[in-house]
């Protein structure tokens, strides 16, 4: 599937964002307060990518750590682009792993999630 063809942009309140959830979740033990800094600073510059699921219902599937940012500075509104539940966990978790691994290194606890899924 192509995903990216198949999104929408929206104007969300990361708050409505299901971030407990974890089914596209690619671990990061680094703090967030840079991300905060910037994010005050310049504001989100990538937009997060979410998925609509039934009821309603949103989750993370690119871009979580930006959302808790957002969430921390106690923003009401952020541009997130939303995908539909057509796309399957495995390419989900794929699309994920892949836009996490050139700019994230994994530690052993990292590598550890990634190679369970």
């Amino acid at each position: 599937m192509k995903w990216l063809a198949n999104t929408r942009t929206a104007l969300l309140d990361p708050h409505e964002i299901d971030l407990r959830d974890r089914t596209y979740y690619v671990p990061c033990f680094v703090g967030l307060a840079p991300l905060v800094k910037s994010i005050d600073n310049v504001g989100i510059v990538n937009p997060p990518l979410v998925q609509e699921l039934p009821g309603d219902r949103m989750i993370p599937l690119l871009g979580r750590r930006r959302l808790q940012a957002a969430v921390q500075l106690g923003k009401s509104q952020t541009e997130v682009k939303i995908v539909s539940d057509r796309i399957s966990e495995a390419e989900g978790f794929a699309v994920a792993l892949w836009d996490n691994l050139g700019h994230r290194t994994f530690d052993t606890a990292s590598t550890a999630v990634v190679v369970r899924r």
